[in-house]
């Protein structure tokens, strides 16, 4: 019995939870850390009080419109930033070591 098999990954729902919930996870220019992260937490609270209401998430916007963001990155430079599809780190191979992980656990169950 696969133990991996049964999982499906819908690229909607992942793009849609990438573009709800993505932005949450992405920071990095330049500026001073702890002045960013307050600003960043602070834009950060208001859109997801604003999902939590059933709105969409915006957060990328207000970011984009703050210009104590903008006067260290440009609007147009702060999306790419906040493109969490890119920050994907090495998700990728440990999720590849992972499965054959679990098929060598598996293959040694049943040949047992």
């Amino acid at each position: 019995m696969p133990i991996v098999a049964s999982v499906l990954a819908s690229r909607p729902a992942v793009d849609r939870n990438f573009a709800t919930y993505g932005p949450f996870a992405a920071v990095k220019a330049g500026a001073n850390r702890q002045a960013m992260h307050a600003v960043i937490r602070e834009h950060a609270l208001q859109a997801w009080a604003e999902i939590g209401a059933g709105r969409s998430n915006s957060l990328i916007e207000a970011l984009c419109a703050d210009p104590r963001v903008t006067q260290y990155v440009d609007a147009a430079t702060v999306r790419p930033l906040l493109a969490a599809q890119g920050h994907l780190g090495h998700a990728p191979q440990r999720a590849r070591l992972m499965a054959a992980r679990l098929q060598a656990v598996q293959s040694n169950a049943l040949g047992s």
